[in-house]
């Protein structure tokens, strides 16, 4: 008889690390064992603003919240998206969709952009779930290799795109800052990827979760 068993795809998707570190503080807890630090995952130790836990219980009251809302976002929360893209990124043309976190957002994008077996390009090191998501759809994953300073290589890049005997690249995922590097991609190095991007028909998506977390002398640059 057949096993019962989950998707190729889904057995072949990696084990998100914060995963394997909950479940190894477990176990060592559970039997006494060494203190396990789990370095995977960084979570702020305090609670949100006094304003934004009053706006949300004033939320639980009104009808809509609990209604089936738009598929791309309450309408207002759309128009504020909008409002900061324009004019804290300057992206005057942008379409926006309301997400359950930049990970919903992100599989959105995988869904949306490749079939199963189309290349994607992740630069080392990559955001474990980007990994994840693209091997949910069956995507084909190639790493693509960073400097010493964890910038993208450009000029392999540059020779991967060209390369005419090897799978069409699809799609390029960059954060920036890296995640989990923290390393911040330059403007003129934003650029030229998108210019790299352009001329070889390859969507290039640029995960900004942490934009916000920039070093005061450098210039955090999220307009590409």
């Amino acid at each position: 008889a057949m096993a019962w068993r989950a998707s190729r795809r889904m057995r072949e998707t990696e084990e998100a690390c914060v995963v394997k570190m909950q479940r190894m503080i477990r176990e060592e807890g559970g039997k006494g064992g060494r203190e396990v630090l789990s370095l995977a995952q960084g979570i702020v130790h305090w609670k949100p603003p006094p304003s934004a836990c009053e706006a949300a219980m004033r939320g639980i009251a009104e009808e809509d919240t609990h209604r089936y809302g738009p598929d791309g976002g309450i309408n207002g929360l759309v128009d504020l998206m909008r409002d900061k893209i324009r004019n804290e990124n300057h992206l005057v043309s942008s379409s926006v969709m309301i997400t359950a976190g930049s990970n919903q957002a992100y599989m959105n994008v995988v869904l949306t952009l490749l079939d199963e077996g189309d290349t994607s390009l992740l630069l080392i090191p990559y955001y474990f779930n980007h990994l994840m998501a693209l091997q949910m759809t069956g995507a084909r994953i190639e790493l693509a290799p960073t400097t010493k300073t964890l910038q993208p290589d450009l000029d392999w890049l540059r020779q991967r795109l060209g390369d005419v005997d090897k799978p069409k690249v699809k799609m390029l995922t960059i954060s920036n800052p890296g995640n989990p590097s923290g390393v911040m991609i330059p403007r003129e190095t934003l650029e030229e990827l998108r210019s790299l991007c352009a001329s070889s028909s390859v969507w290039l998506v640029c995960d900004n979760a942490y934009e916000y977390f920039s070093y005061e002398d450098e210039e955090q640059d999220e307009d590409e």
